[in-house]
């Protein structure tokens, strides 16, 4: 199987990760029914800075101009996810948007049906904060309010030596419930919290390398104090926690 054949892409429509080969890539104008993406007007007041595209076949400038930060943008009042979205010019100097669209999107607009997980339909979570992408499992161990469940992950090196091995340790991760005594007041956990919670089983004839494991289970100050400080300044929940 070639790497063409393994190549994903986003749907513009729903935001799910699919095959380059299962999308449809096609101009707006084509998509059928396109008048049924409308964004749901109790999404208006939800969603932030929502900014238009004036037209299909807008000219290049008004495109640029339209480009924001957000993973969305609201084109004539259809809602489109960004990483979905191709904006080209044709032989005119016209600017022309195509739009990968999925096949659950596109048999259901075919059939004048809104799709199941467009923003249209109200699915619509929101952006990731920066504050708190990309955080670790102990990082968000050390940033959580409640410890509800105990994790054990287990690595593996594919090779006996590291010198040979990719530089990506596979694993898998048990999760499992556990009773929930107190609430916390206090973040970043203590270290003797985190261990509670927390287990590494590494499997194979030597240690890995610690290079291999930052990605998974560094710590990094500054990126929990950045997490905690946005935590407590929009989740009520975090409203009244001591960052020590």
């Amino acid at each position: 199987m070639s790497m063409d054949s393994l190549a994903e892409s986003v749907c513009g429509i729903c935001n799910i990760r699919r095959y380059k080969r299962e999308l449809r890539h096609v101009p707006l104008s084509e998509i059928p029914s396109i008048e049924l993406l409308k964004i749901h007007p109790d999404l208006h007041n939800i969603i932030p800075k929502i900014q238009e595209i004036n037209s299909f076949n807008s000219n290049d400038s008004n495109v640029q101009s339209s480009t924001n930060n957000q993973s969305f943008t609201c084109i004539n009042g259809m809602f489109f996810y960004e990483a979905g979205l191709y904006k080209t010019v044709d032989r005119k100097k016209r600017s022309l948007i195509h739009c990968d669209v999925c096949m659950e999107c596109w048999s259901a607009l075919a059939k004048e049906k809104i799709p199941k997980f467009s923003a249209t339909n109200k699915v619509w979570m929101g952006d990731i904060p920066k504050q708190l992408q990309g955080l670790t499992i102990p990082e968000q161990k050390l940033t959580a309010l409640y410890r509800h469940n105990s994790c054990i992950v287990k690595l593996q090196s594919p090779f006996h030596s590291t010198s040979t091995a990719q530089s990506a340790l596979k694993g898998n991760c048990i999760s499992f419930p556990q009773d929930v005594i107190n609430i916390t007041t206090t973040l970043p956990l203590e270290l003797d919290d985190l261990c509670d919670s927390l287990k590494i089983i590494f499997v194979g004839s030597r240690m890995p390398q610690r290079s291999q494991l930052k990605h998974i289970l560094t710590v990094r100050k500054k990126k929990i104090y950045d997490a905690l400080q946005w935590l407590n300044q929009n989740n009520p929940l975090y409203r009244y926690i001591t960052i020590n």
